[in-house]
């Protein structure tokens, strides 16, 4: 008989509101706790707002995470730099699902450097055109995910 075990992750975003971006994140983690029993994740959220799709995970704070000890996986700056500061995470993943150093040039650069190149955090890419940029510009990512795509995002954690 093989033991059954609950893969943890966590995914950290900064607004769990009415958006694409909360809609693709909600959706796929709908369908993958529908389809794949065995996982157990958690949002956890800097600001929350009325999400489009009722949500089957559970949800918490942003400050919530620092003791988390499965995958995490931020998805901007903001939330990685929190994720940066997570001591007891198992593993850390940075879903660059946009190309934030192009649009955000009030930051500055060594900030950008500092996440991007940080050898603590995996790079996953949105796209393969982000892979591309992503390679050329600051390291390889360990894959792509597209959307929230549910059935690759199990090969991450």
């Amino acid at each position: 008989m093989s033991e059954f075990s609950i893969k943890s992750f966590g995914i950290l975003i900064n607004n769990l509101n009415n958006s694409q971006h909360s809609y693709m994140l909600v959706d796929n983690i709908n369908t993958l706790l529908r389809q794949h029993y065995e996982y157990s994740p958690i949002i956890f959220y800097q600001n929350i707002g009325k999400c489009v799709l009722p949500l089957l995970c559970c949800h918490m704070y942003m400050q919530q995470a620092w003791g988390f000890k499965g995958t995490l996986i931020s998805t901007d700056i903001t939330t990685t730099i929190i994720l940066d500061k997570c001591l007891t995470t198992r593993k850390k993943i940075f879903y660059v699902f946009d190309l934030e150093w192009i649009t955000q040039s009030n930051k500055p650069y060594s900030l950008f450097k500092s996440i991007y190149d940080n050898p603590e955090i995996s790079l996953l890419a949105r796209s393969s055109s982000h892979f591309d940029i992503l390679k050329k510009t600051w390291k390889t990512p360990i894959g792509i995910l597209n959307e929230y795509n549910h059935e690759e995002l199990i090969k991450f954690i």
